[in-house]
């Protein structure tokens, strides 16, 4: 997997802390990556808003059901793990501007 744009390695450098005091052998390695992917209907999305919304009004049952009361709605989450990155991705997170504090090896 190719990660080109400054914005994947300011993910990283905002997450991980720098390694202080650091002896010869201490390095990070970046191992893979891993996604997980969630996705909803508008129902869904809808519901989850309303109530929990921090509103100073009390708000009536949400419902999506004619004639009834309740949400019928469908949600769905997807994982992809272990995908590893390319050379120059992780000669990127080695010794780029936003990166190179966290001393990752390059692979």
């Amino acid at each position: 997997m190719v990660l080109w744009n400054d914005g994947s390695f300011q993910i990283q450098a905002r997450h991980l802390k720098p390694v202080r005091d650091l002896q010869p052998d201490d390095v990070r390695k970046f191992v893979s990556m891993d996604f997980a992917v969630q996705s909803s209907d508008p129902a869904l999305y809808h519901y989850l808003e309303t109530t929990n919304a921090d509103l100073d009004v009390e708000l009536g049952a949400y419902t999506n059901i004619e004639n009834g009361l309740g949400i019928f709605a469908l949600a769905r989450k997807t994982e992809l793990n272990g995908y590893p990155l390319d050379y120059r991705t992780l000669d990127s997170l080695r010794s780029g501007r936003l990166t190179k504090h966290l001393n990752f090896v390059a692979w």
